[in-house]
């Protein structure tokens, strides 16, 4: 991905976050590339069986905040290796919403009765930099509710809404397995997941672009 420059490689910026600090690369743009390091946590099982990973990525979302990039950009977008991520399409799906007002994109409505529902699933997050803003500012309120049973993204869903940032849905930002999967032909579709080996990614990549 990074040696063609595809995915988040061809945002207008980007960081790469992990356990510790490597090597990855240059960009034509950036020079060389290192990922950031930040604290890691113990990840257990949430309520709805996933990762429970709410801590673990409050560690990341601090480390985001450090690096600061979020303050220069309308958008910031979050997304997992296993995510083919187009960022020309990210970018015409939110040219129709207000980049200037607190908000985040929800992208699956897969258990309608749930009141989690409309919910983000957390291959591809997607916040306005108000609610970045917003939830540097307010977001250590949330630590006061019952987050060990949450993944991260019920976690940060959550979080959002009780700092007062509202949730637009977009059905079309991510074409997920896990929530109603979405072939990588369709123009449609922002994004992709899951696509586990770099086979895989690749060919997705291709679907979509052919």
């Amino acid at each position: 991905e990074r040696r063609q420059e595809l995915g988040i490689f061809a945002c207008d910026d980007f960081d790469l976050f992990m356990r510790a600090r490597t090597y990855v690369g240059r960009h034509h743009l950036k020079g060389a590339v290192w990922t950031n390091a930040f604290p890691q946590a113990p990840v257990g099982v949430s309520k709805d069986g996933t990762a429970g990973n709410a801590e673990l990525f409050m560690h990341f979302w601090d480390a985001v905040k450090q690096k600061g990039r979020h303050n220069h950009f309308e958008w910031t977008v979050k997304s997992d290796p296993d995510a083919v991520v187009i960022p020309s399409r990210i970018q015409q799906h939110l040219s129709a919403h207000n980049a200037h007002t607190p908000q985040f994109i929800t992208n699956c409505n897969a258990f309608p009765g749930d009141p989690d529902f409309p919910m983000v699933y957390g291959a591809v997050e997607v916040f306005s930099r108000e609610a970045m803003q917003k939830y540097y500012a307010m977001g250590w309120r949330c630590k006061s509710m019952d987050w060990h049973p949450l993944g991260e993204d019920v976690y940060m869903k959550r979080c959002m809404q009780q700092i007062g940032v509202a949730p637009v849905y977009d059905a079309n930002m991510v074409g997920d397995g896990k929530c109603t999967y979405a072939n990588c032909a369709e123009a449609f579709r922002a994004s992709f997941h899951p696509f586990k080996s770099i086979w895989a990614w690749l060919h997705c990549w291709d679907q979509a672009h052919g």
